[in-house]
Formats: structure tokens, sequence, C-alpha cells
């Protein structure tokens, strides 16, 4: 990874989160906490992730979504709250380096923040920016699992994060003792499936090999999977337009 990507962590105090109607509590502080531990004293527990592509312009919406109101606070602030109240050890964003609001409503949480020198041009372009980071920073492997999410769907749950982690820990540890060849746990609604999807680690370098007009689904298509059942009405669209967002947005 270039040395000219600029990467910060935020480290929210619990001061500034007061202002925030979605403060961590302390049962996830502890939760966190213990992982962190059992992953020093367990060098093979499984390590999880998150990538979260913000680096679009919202031209559709004609205004940034991610900083839009919602539910007495924004988009961002809704969904950070969700993965970082999730188990997952580290989250990461991809925001441009341009875009310094994002950035600083990011940083107000305990997230990664990576801007590379050149902006993404799509969210592909953002993916392989967070996997290369992970890769060369954390030193993410083989069957540690990662998710890749829009950034923009504020109707995401920890509750809906962990079932995926759930599932793909029990698969990542079968009885018998051997690994089993699921390369990407996918969330079903009914009978469409929906984001985020979990993938195991050696799996999203596969995102090299799409081709400029295949998306993520395509990559998805090609791997052996395993679907995660939730109710069609717990779907979680993400928005993209005013109409979109005018539809989705709760009533205050």
């Amino acid at each position: 990874m270039s040395s000219s990507v600029t990467v910060t962590n935020g480290i929210s105090s619990s001061i500034s989160l007061l202002n925030f109607r979605l403060c961590w509590t302390t049962s996830n502080v502890i939760r966190v906490l213990l992982l962190c531990w059992e992953s020093v004293l367990n060098p093979q527990l499984l390590r999880s992730y998150a990538i979260l592509p913000a680096a679009g312009r919202s031209r559709r919406m004609g205004q940034p979504k991610l900083l839009l109101p919602w539910a007495g606070h924004t988009v961002i602030d809704q969904v950070l709250d969700a993965w970082t109240a999730s188990s997952v050890e580290r989250v990461v964003i991809i925001v441009r380096r341009d875009d310094t609001d994002l950035r600083r409503a990011c940083e107000k949480w305990p997230v990664t923040v990576v801007s590379p020198p050149q902006d993404p041009e799509d969210m592909k372009a953002s993916l392989r920016v967070g996997v290369q980071w992970l890769e060369e920073t954390v030193g993410a492997v083989g069957g540690d699992a990662c998710f890749l999410s829009p950034a923009d769907i504020p109707g995401i749950s920890h509750d809906l994060i962990e079932a995926l982690l759930e599932c793909y820990r029990r698969l990542a540890a079968p009885a018998d003792g051997n690994m089993t060849q699921c390369q990407v746990v996918v969330p079903r609604f009914g009978e469409r499936p929906g984001h985020p999807s979990l993938f195991r680690w050696d799996a999203t370098k596969q995102i090299a090999t799409l081709a400029e007009d295949e998306g993520l689904n395509r990559l998805i298509e090609r791997l052996q999977k395993r679907y995660v059942d939730f109710s069609a009405d717990a779907r979680m669209p993400d928005i993209d337009t005013p109409a979109e967002y005018r539809k989705l947005r709760p009533a205050t």
C-alpha cells in the first residue's frame, strides 16, 4: 500500500458520543475487549473485518447521502453504530481525501478511515483498497472473515451481523475438524439475497478478477455459498435517490 494513503483511526470520547442517541453501551465495550484478549490468548481464533466503501459522490441523491438526517442523527451514524456494536474486530471505511465532512463524521466512531491517493472509480475499486490495506497492515489471511457491505444501508443491525458471523464460525469449525469449502455467507430475505455478505478472506482477492461491467453480485454467483434466511420484510434497501430516502426515512 502506498505510503501516501491517508489512514485515521476514529476514537470517540464518551462525552462526544453522549451527543448521539447511539452511544456504545458498557456491555458492547466489554464484549469487544474480551474478543481482543481472546485473540491474544488464541492466535487461531477467527478474526473478522468489515470493508465499507463510502467514496462515491451521491450524484443520484444530489447531496452527500451519508450525512443526511436519520432518526435524530445521520445515515452514517446509524450504519457505524450497528457495525461497532457487533463483534467485528476491525471496521474499515473507504472515504475520498476531499470528503472532510464525512471523514470527521466517521472519526467519531472506533473505525479505521482509509483514503487512497486517487479517488476510487467505483465500489469495486474501493473494496480493493480495503482488501489491500487489511492484508498489508493487519495481516489478514486464509480463513479470516470479511464483510463487504455498502455504507448506505441505514437499516442494518448488529443482530443481523452477528447472525452471519455465527453461521461462518460454525462452518469454519465443523465437528470433524475439516474446514468447509463455503466461501461466502449471504443473507436471504424471503427469496431475495441482500447485504451484507461475509466472505472468507481468500475469496475477497477474487474482486480483482471481476470485469469492468461486473459487480459484487457476479462474484458471489461464482463462489460456494451458504444462505442465512431472514423474513422478507427485514430486507434492508440502500438509499440512492431522494425518493428512496423519503420512502425509507423513519418518522421523527
